[in-house]
This record gives structure tokens, sequence and C-alpha cells, in this order.
């Protein structure tokens, strides 16, 4: 129900700037994406997506995710966003 919500205001907001056109894309990616929530099943992807209760492994590889996301963005900052910081965070991004 939020998503369908979610995709009316992206309509109303487009509509009133004029290009209703432009709103038919965001409101059906928002709409799939609660339809995906809605019907996913027992997909262990949708059920990480709604965050039910997750085992050891998916904790781990939210906690790599945090670490890499933390990395790339003090490096942009530090960085200034100029086109080798992207080298930089390619270098300093843990693996493994």
């Amino acid at each position: 129900m939020f998503c369908l919500l979610l995709g009316l205001a992206y309509l109303a907001v487009f509509w009133l700037s004029g290009n209703p056109g432009a709103g038919v894309g965001p409101f059906a990616i928002v709409l799939g994406y609660g339809l995906l929530m809605l019907l996913g099943g027992r997909s262990e992807i949708v059920r990480v997506l709604r965050g039910q209760p997750s085992d050891q492994r998916y904790r781990m590889f939210d906690q790599k995710a945090s670490a890499i996301t933390g990395t790339v963005t003090l490096s942009i900052l530090i960085g200034g966003g100029s086109s080798t910081s992207w080298l930089r965070v390619t270098m300093a991004t843990p693996t493994g």
C-alpha cells in the first residue's frame, strides 16, 4: 500500500510540474518494487530487502557492504570528487 501511495505521489509531482508522462516511469518502478516485496515469496533476496530476520551469513554481507560504502563515501569526500577519487577508492576497498 505504501508503494502505491508513493508512486501516486510521484505521478502527482510530475503532473504538477507540467510533465505527467515523466511520472509513469517512477510510478512503475515503485509499484514493481512493492509487488516484488508482496509476492516475492520465500526468495532469500526478497527476505533481505524486506528486513526479515537473517542468518549470520547475511549479517556478514551487510557488514562488508557497509564498510565498502563508508570507504567510498569518505574517499569521495576527502578527494573532493576528483576523477582520481574512483581510482583511490578502488585501491582502498577491502576485499576477501
